[in-house]
């Protein structure tokens, strides 16, 4: 993981190496809030088939707008991983880790695909998620929860 700059804005340039199962428009939703800004990253990286982007390939990035710089850090972050305890609920599970109840959400949205219900979680389940409390005071004033929120389809 690449550690996120402190002057991390619009303009901010940054590199993404490509996962196994990416694609330009996955890419462009994590990074860009849509998958449709795909054809940014082509041409700032010379790619002339955009089919044909093979993992390990080190890809330039830039941010373009406040949103895009907020999703960028944000999977910039380390995944952390924890396992559901005997009591848990994603509310007591942010409060723990992330310090608010609120940010439960946060932790549901990025394991939906092993959580359809927010209010059942399994014992020994094992959730990820990442540290929104640097993106909060590196980008305060601005609505990180809308940006998110509109990132998890919530």
């Amino acid at each position: 993981n690449t550690a996120v700059p402190n002057d991390f804005g619009v303009g901010t340039q940054f590199t993404y190496t490509v996962k196994k199962g990416d694609t330009l428009g996955h890419i462009s939703q994590r990074f860009l809030g849509t998958a449709s800004k795909w054809n940014l990253i082509a041409d700032q990286n010379n790619i002339v088939d955009p089919t044909k982007i093979l993992i390990g390939t080190k890809l330039n990035m830039t941010i373009i707008d406040e949103e895009s710089a907020v999703l960028a850090a944000y999977q910039l972050q380390p995944e952390r991983l924890i396992k559901v305890q005997s009591g848990d609920a994603l509310s007591k599970i942010a409060q723990r880790e992330l310090g608010s109840t609120k940010d439960w959400k946060y932790i549901w949205g990025a394991n939906k695909t092993q959580i359809s219900n927010p209010n059942k979680i399994v014992v020994g389940q094992v959730l990820k998620f990442k540290d929104i409390s640097s993106l909060k005071s590196k980008f305060s004033g601005v609505d990180i929860a809308r940006i998110l929120e509109k990132q998890f389809n919530m």
